[in-house]
């Protein structure tokens, strides 16, 4: 009866580590690879082929060496939790596009995609599913046809972390958050540069309903036609950042339809040629530690919206420095 007892547990362990294995699946690409094995031994040279050799379950793909992965102008799709471990910059295709299509609960991390020439009808990054989406050294330029070099773009709850990541030159916005179907997007944005894009550099506006709550943390955002901008239903939190050299405006806020609000914290706006922070319509922008100079107008609230400071700020050397509506009392 022991031994049977025994022998029965031993088989469970075997069954339990077999799935385990199955499931726990790695993929390898390589620059020289073909076919559809994926193994160390036998790489194979397409992202297509990798993901579904690494299957479903707790899947990895490893870059062993810099390579496209992808087709000339091809579409990369993914579709359920997935880490691609590309190391810095391993991942490089030419006129692709990346897109993130997962259900709810999925997890999918991304480390070394550079998409430096943007497919003129496609934004670079799109995350258009449910669940977390990381993306640790991402470089998107180059997006043409107004473009954005990343969309958050889910239909239902996610949750979003770029870190150490690059957005650039992009027809469209750097990165545009637009949550859709009544949902909530959750965005951090850490060590990243966001420049030279012509429709702004990071873009807060959900669609009506939605909710985007977005946090930047040592970003520097530079030389796009604005800095920030926060539309209806967003509230955005910013420290130890920098805003330089917009063309309109560094941060903008504005509300018709919905609430929403801009938290500024220990960071710079300089060198925007008309407002460094613009408030309307009911928008609540506040700032802490702030340094605003070198603007046309430092800081201006248009209609019934408001600029509250904290009484710690440096506005000054503006053409115009313009004043807080308010003030909030440390505590």
């Amino acid at each position: 009866m022991k031994s049977r007892f025994f022998l029965t547990l031993a088989a469970a362990c075997a069954f339990v580590h077999s799935a385990t294995s199955a499931k726990a699946a790695v993929a390898y690409l390589s620059n020289t690879g073909s076919g559809s094995a994926c193994t160390l031994s036998a790489p194979c040279g397409d992202i297509g082929s990798a993901l579904a050799a690494a299957g479903p379950f707790a899947a990895q793909v490893i870059c062993l060496n810099k390579g496209a992965y992808l087709s000339f102008g091809g579409t990369a799709t993914i579709s359920a939790s997935v880490t691609i471990s590309c190391g810095d910059g391993l991942w490089a295709p030419q006129f692709g596009v990346l897109v993130v299509n997962t259900p709810p609960n999925s997890k999918v991390i991304i480390e070394g995609y550079f998409a430096d020439e943007g497919d003129s009808g496609f934004n670079a990054i799109s995350f258009i599913g449910q669940g977390t989406l990381e993306l640790l050294h991402v470089r998107a330029s180059g997006s043409t046809n107004s473009n954005a070099g990343l969309i958050v773009q889910p239909n239902g709850p996610a949750n979003v972390v770029v870190s150490d990541s690059a957005f650039l030159n992009n027809a469209g916005s750097g990165i545009l958050v637009q949550p859709t179907n009544k949902s909530r997007a959750a965005v951090v944005i850490r060590n990243t540069i966001v420049s030279g894009n012509a429709s702004g550099g990071i873009f807060v506006t959900p669609n009506s309903g939605s909710t985007a709550i977005v946090e930047l943390d040592n970003v520097n955002v530079t030389g796009n036609s604005f800095g920030l901008g926060a539309a209806d239903g967003s509230v955005v939190s910013v420290r130890n950042s920098a805003f330089a050299n917009n063309v309109s405006y560094g941060v903008i806020a504005y509300n018709t339809t919905g609430p929403g609000a801009v938290d500024l914290t220990n960071s710079t706006i300089l060198g925007t040629a008309s407002y460094g922070v613009l408030t309307a319509g009911s928008a609540s922008v506040s700032l802490s530690q702030m340094r605003i100079y070198g603007n046309g107008v430092g800081v201006f609230a248009s209609g019934g919206s408001t600029i509250l400071s904290f009484g710690n700020n440096a506005i000054n050397g503006n053409t115009a420095d313009g004043a807080p509506t308010g003030s909030v009392a440390l505590k």
